[in-house]
């Protein structure tokens, strides 16, 4: 069972998706990633590139986000995130989402002409994509003058250019906090 940490939402649950392919980022993760970004939560434009159940997504919605941008591409997993959406905002005032692979969403995001003050980045361990993912949200123009863009992995993070790097580590987990740099 996995709930909201902090915020108007405090302890409600969430559905979790039965599926092998979702797994929720824990309690202990979220609430220390969310202590490390506090001060931009509030008023935000949140982008959670690889949503799940929606936990991270719906953490930042609770602590006063006021736009959340859920993507998920499994068609399961999506009915999951939908339900728990539902749960917190019914009409959509905040959260949108959208069922793509990631690489489309972010070219959808750009075209739309959509951008972030921060990207939550957790996709299937076997992708190792973050990087590339950082680097084109830099270069296409997704990213708020000093947004920060969390990337959750199993290995150390590296630095890259354009941004400020800050890595955490909690239990397995490695967590990169990169924030991009005036130009």
């Amino acid at each position: 069972m996995i709930r909201i940490i902090s915020g108007q939402f405090r302890h409600r649950h969430l559905e979790i998706p039965e599926s092998e392919e979702c797994r929720p980022t824990m309690d202990k993760i979220r609430e220390a990633v969310f202590s490390s970004i506090a001060d931009q939560v509030e008023r935000s434009t949140f982008l959670d590139l690889f949503a799940g159940s929606g936990a991270v997504g719906l953490e930042a919605y609770s602590r006063g986000a006021k736009r959340v941008v859920f993507n998920e591409k499994n068609t399961q997993i999506m009915r999951t995130l939908t339900r728990n959406i539902d749960t917190f905002d019914p009409e959509r005032a905040v959260c949108t989402t959208i069922k793509k692979d990631y690489s489309d969403c972010l070219t959808q995001l750009a075209n739309r002409g959509l951008t972030f003050d921060l990207v939550y980045l957790d996709p299937p361990y076997a992708l190792q994509v973050n990087t590339q993912i950082i680097q084109r949200l830099r270069s296409d123009g997704l990213l708020n003058p000093g947004a920060t863009v969390i990337a959750e992995q199993t290995t150390e993070p590296e630095e890259i250019e354009g941004f400020t790097l800050k890595a955490k580590k909690y239990g397995k987990k490695h967590v990169g906090f990169y924030t991009l740099e005036a130009r």
